[in-house]
């Protein structure tokens, strides 16, 4: 009996082991549970997100949360994985049963910051931003 399929079996199960150790659960490719505060001159900021969007050094993806109460928190399931981040926070856009608000225009609707990510949990990062 013949297999013709065979050659292609293989190559399909050989990639599949390829991709499952080259992005294994190593240690470093874990992702990391982080919390911590944002404060912008010493207040604490509410209704907003933060996204950690890792650095070219970095080989990971980005991971996102919301800010409350100038608290945030991630999991060992949504959070960044150990390395260099650009933190971007920004204000969430007011919803249409809000009411209005006067934001001047040189009010900052968002921040930006680099921090690393260690392999260490849980791990606490807090930012204070201009």
């Amino acid at each position: 009996m013949t297999v013709v399929h065979s050659l292609g079996v293989r190559l399909t199960v050989a990639s599949a082991l390829v991709w499952a150790v080259g992005c294994g659960g190593g240690e470093s490719m874990q992702r990391i549970a982080v919390t911590g505060t944002v404060r912008v001159g010493g207040t604490a900021l509410d209704n907003a997100g933060i996204t950690f969007v890792p650095l070219s050094t970095t080989a990971a993806p980005a991971a996102s949360t919301g800010v409350s109460q100038g608290r945030y928190r991630f999991t060992e399931k949504n959070g960044p994985m150990p390395g260099k981040y650009r933190v971007v926070v920004r204000l969430a856009p007011p919803g249409k049963d809000d009411p209005p608000v006067s934001r001047g225009p040189t009010e900052r609707q968002s921040w930006e910051n680099e921090v690393e990510v260690p392999t260490v949990q849980p791990c606490v990062i807090d930012l204070e931003l201009d």
